[in-house]
């Protein structure tokens, strides 16, 4: 099934309802406190009425893009963000994340968390509130808000892992005793329990185009079923140097983690309303129009307009290839960028070598600056993208390969591009069935079958693998780590995807052997010294 847009006027409500919310800066205000002269009890009584107060939850995704796809991203061997001259020191946070000289103090994990937990007390605000009044479909719209907090709850689950749980049993927080941190364990099941109702609740199809249903439920579900053996963990217990199983995890309903995520990975697959996008197709999951790929499960909504829009476009491009002018930050490592086979349409997402002026519209990647006045740099030298990046301290305007993944939008607005950030897509739902697979019974056709599933749709001729090249479990994992990354370069898997594997503290470009404190982020310093009853992270 097409994943299709809210409509202008519905998804404006979003954007202007997110302006009547407090901007949360510093301590975590945990409880949001609301204003108005119209009583709940009168107010959600329409679908239009349900909309707007559902609106800001999902709006907060849209911050998300920013912080949680940093933490993703740069702390990998998929991004780095050199200091150029004068631009991208920004008191070396950059270069801190890239290195994995992790602070409590620095911007960006307060950043992630304040986002997270905004989501979450907005979402809390609406449950207590349903909590209160009889609202239409009750029991989906619970399932509704359920999920989108177990949504934020997942990722910090991924990020910090110990952390507070609030909404489980009261909504509001007393300021004399803040909620404690809670074991990554007891996070864990709190999101499984969660997304179970969510799944038995929500509808198959959504009551409006852009939000949730079962099948995002599913997916998250496969998500933290197959990092089961990460999850449950804190950072001392994790593997840093060998692959984290998730079958040594059961469910809460005493099932195999690795094979509950195989279930739940079929029910998508089998769902009927996705598919996967074939050769040229595979595109539509990135361009401005991308409401209309059929592989897209769940996607933050965008328009070109200020406030509302994807900036991915701005964080790579250099200064002088679009306008208003780009930021020249955001690449790849060149030992990344080299694993992708010339064959793979997938690497047509890279921008190398001369570029050009005037982007075509309608495309991504190579296909969007094939023409038009050849470029140069702010020195006058041709601007000609290098896979190399020589010193990550002092960067050239034009080294390291960049990555347009979402093309720029022809309508965009400033630096607002109207592409859908797609958080869940069909072929990881292959992907994952295929690695909880191999865990299961090793090397298997059926293992093999699902990755040649996603790979031969972006090749031609198809170019398989075959069993014979991967004859152990350890080889089939690196083959689908490999295709992991392969699809989703710039999606915000990687970091997740290293730390199971066990190579997340692996030396690479850049950047030395790291100390397994890493796997988890430290808690930021601004939250300890505002709640009392936070707990640091080993080894912080």
């Amino acid at each position: 099934m097409a994943m299709i847009r809210w409509n202008s006027n519905t998804r404006r409500v979003a954007g202007m309802t997110l302006l009547a919310f407090l901007l949360l800066s510093g301590c975590t205000d945990l409880s949001e406190e609301t204003f108005s002269v119209i009583t709940p009890d009168k107010f959600y009584k329409t679908e239009k009425e349900i909309t707007a107060a559902l609106a800001p939850i999902y709006a907060q995704l849209r911050a998300l893009e920013w912080s949680y796809w940093t933490m993703s991203q740069v702390t990998t061997d998929e991004t780095v963000v050199p200091t150029r001259g004068q631009d991208w020191f920004d008191d070396r946070r950059w270069l801190n994340l890239h290195e994995h000289n992790f602070q409590p103090t620095q911007v960006d994990f307060n950043g992630a968390w304040v986002d997270l937990y905004t989501g979450i007390a907005r979402a809390n605000g609406l449950l207590q509130t349903l909590a209160e009044i009889e609202a239409p479909n009750e029991a989906q719209l619970e399932a509704e808000v359920r999920l989108l907090r177990a949504l934020y709850y997942y990722f910090l689950l991924d990020l910090f892992g110990n952390v507070p749980i609030v909404g489980d049993d009261e909504f509001v927080v007393d300021p004399n005793n803040p909620p404690a941190t809670e074991p990554r364990e007891r996070v864990f099941r709190f999101v499984e329990s969660e997304l179970l109702f969510a799944r038995d609740n929500l509808p198959e199809t959504p009551p409006l185009p852009g939000r949730v249903t079962r099948w995002v439920a599913e997916a998250l579900l496969a998500n933290l079923y197959l990092n089961a053996g990460v999850f449950t963990k804190n950072s001392t217990e994790i593997d840093p140097n060998g692959y984290n199983s998730c079958m040594d995890v059961q469910t809460s309903g005493g099932q195999n983690a690795c094979q509950a995520a195989v279930q739940h990975a079929d029910n998508v697959i089998n769902s009927g309303y996705f598919r996967l996008a074939e050769g040229e197709e595979w595109f539509q999951n990135f361009l401005p129009n991308n409401e209309n790929s059929p592989e897209i499960i769940f996607a933050t909504q965008h328009l070109p307009e200020p406030g509302l829009g994807m900036n991915f476009q701005m964080r790579t491009l250099h200064y002088f290839q679009l306008e208003p002018s780009p930021w020249n930050g955001h690449a790849i490592l060149a030992e990344t960028y080299n694993l992708f086979d010339d064959d793979d349409l997938r690497k047509t997402i890279f921008l190398v070598g001369q570029q050009y002026a005037e982007p075509r519209g309608n495309c991504i990647g190579s296909q969007c600056y094939s023409q038009g006045e050849p470029l140069t740099d702010r020195a006058g030298n041709p601007l000609a993208y290098t896979p190399e990046i020589q010193n990550i301290f002092n960067a050239t305007e034009y080294e390291g390969v960049r990555v347009l993944k979402y093309g720029p939008d022809p309508n965009h607005v400033g630096g607002d591009h109207g592409n859908d950030y797609a958080w869940f897509r069909l072929p990881e739902m292959y992907l994952i069935k295929a690695e909880a697979l191999n865990e299961l019974n090793g090397p298997t056709q059926e293992v093999v079958d699902l990755i040649n599933a996603v790979r031969n749709r972006v090749f031609e001729p198809d170019k398989p693998i075959s069993l014979a090249d991967y004859p152990t479990k350890e080889a089939m994992r690196e083959a689908i780590l490999n295709e992991r990354l392969f699809e989703f370069t710039w999606e915000a898997k990687r970091r997740q995807d290293l730390i199971r594997h066990g190579k997340f503290t692996r030396a690479y470009q850049f950047k030395p052997q790291s100390d397994p404190k890493v796997l988890l982020l430290p808690i930021p310093q601004q939250q300890l010294d505002a709640n009392p009853n936070l707990v640091q992270n080993p080894g912080y």
